[in-house]
């Protein structure tokens, strides 16, 4: 799951992170360039990439031009695998084996209802031709029949200072929470093509988010924003339907995202008697009161650090070396 759940009658689920008003400010896209940008780990949906460049090759006939924005410490296994052959081959069957690539893969062998076109092609053909895909893959290698991905990797840079050329933004990770980029796209009016996905279920109110529940469904949404511009929210009407330029930046803005905080934060009077009722405001107390007594002073640091705190374990002696400069300071 990507929330765990610790205490079900008191948990509620709220978006509560805003992005800054720069990425609002930007103009909207003019070119039609593809990226990705966030940190080079596998984790974050790069085998899943590698799966769904495949998959457009073989039902359009050649990968899509993309840049690979960002940097991590899988960098040049990604790297590798998107630039050359022999090493995508190794990495895409060390996917089918771990689930590198993901439920996007084994998507592809069951999708009957995909809305992509090709020529005329029959859906069953399509549902062949993607339930084959993987297993006739190394034939092609043997060929000669793939080469390099024309992706190109731009290292790390602030994605607000990226140029109106890029329109469309592809992100397959599901291991956010709620994705950061993803919003910034959001407010910077690109598109936006994400899984269809709990962690993506809050971006379903805005018209420039494109889902997709399997690979041939990307393919599909991939070409209809390469030809398509987005809608920009100053072009929409009060009676269309989603985001407008407006609400849009009122959801996304950290006063909204403070506000949504506030609220899912508060109780009710009725609900604060009933728990004085039935004794949970005590028990809360109590837990309180211990979790404050274990974290305190000198104690606190040493159990953080037992527990994993790494370097931000030591808080109690960082606020003393705090105090002493500000002494130091003011004398």
């Amino acid at each position: 799951p990507v929330l765990q759940s610790y205490a079900p009658e008191r948990e509620v689920v709220c978006n509560v992170h805003g992005i800054r008003n720069g990425f609002f400010q930007k103009p909207p896209p003019s070119g039609s360039k593809i990226y990705f940008i966030g940190k080079l780990l596998w984790a974050k949906g790069l085998g899943a990439l590698l799966n769904l460049e495949d998959v457009y090759r073989r039902s359009t006939g050649s990968y899509f031009p993309i840049d690979i924005i960002g940097s991590g410490p899988e960098e040049d296994d990604i790297r590798q695998a998107f630039l050359e052959p022999k090493r995508r081959q190794r990495m895409l069957r060390l996917a089918s084996a771990s689930s590198l690539v993901g439920k996007t893969s084994a998507a592809t062998t069951t999708s009957s209802t995909s809305t992509f076109h090709s020529g005329g092609t029959s859906p069953s053909k399509r549902q062949s031709t993607a339930s084959t895909w993987f297993t006739t893959m190394s034939m092609d290698y043997k060929d000669g029949k793939n080469g390099p991905m024309p992706a190109k990797f731009r290292g790390r840079l602030d994605h607000a200072s990226l140029s109106d050329e890029y329109k469309i933004f592809v992100n397959p990770s599901t291991t956010e929470v709620l994705c950061t980029t993803t919003a910034e796209s959001v407010a910077m009016r690109k598109w936006v093509i994400i899984p269809k996905h709990p962690s993506n279920t809050f971006f379903e109110q805005f018209s420039n988010c494109l889902f997709y529940s399997n690979a041939l469904e990307f393919v599909d949404k991939l070409r209809f924003a390469l030809q398509e511009d987005p809608v920009h929210f100053s072009e929409r009407s009060s009676d269309d339907h989603g985001s407008g330029e407006h609400e849009t930046h009122s959801v996304l803005s950290w006063n909204m995202a403070t506000e949504r905080f506030l609220d899912v934060g508060s109780m009710s009077k009725r609900d604060a008697k009933r728990r004085d009722r039935i004794g949970q405001t005590q028990f809360d107390e109590t837990i309180q009161k211990v979790h404050y007594t274990l974290g305190n002073g000198h104690r606190g640091d040493v159990l953080r650090k037992v527990f994993g705190g790494g370097p931000v374990a030591k808080q109690y002696q960082y606020s003393l070396e705090c105090t002493a400069n500000d002494k130091d300071e003011t004398s």
